[in-house]
């Protein structure tokens, strides 16, 4: 699976992907990931890009803990070092989001 360099990456190149099932290993374990929404924060740095958050939607256990990870799609590739962070829990599964500036 091809590594995708973050740096290169921005909300148009998550917006068609909503809904893609990404895998991530947790505790020697397999979990899937949903990309469930993206979204602008409106700025960006100077000569950088668009700042955006990009949302996921995963099984309410067991709940990944904030940190680095390696996530993987056939449709995209390989993410390594992504940093996701836990932003809520309910009926329906655990929630994280990833934060590009």
């Amino acid at each position: 699976m091809e590594i995708i360099d973050l740096g290169t990456l921005t909300l148009q190149t998550f917006e068609p992907l909503v809904g893609t099932v990404f895998s991530v290993t947790f505790a020697g374990e397999p979990v899937a990931l949903v990309i469930s929404g993206i979204r602008s924060h409106g700025w960006s740095r100077p000569g950088g890009r668009e700042a955006f958050t990009v949302s996921f939607r995963g099984p309410r256990d067991p709940l990944l803990n904030q940190g680095t990870y390696t996530l993987g799609a056939e449709a995209m590739g390989r993410l390594d070092g992504l940093f996701l962070v836990p932003v809520g829990r309910d009926a329906g599964g655990s929630h994280y989001e990833a934060v590009f500036t």
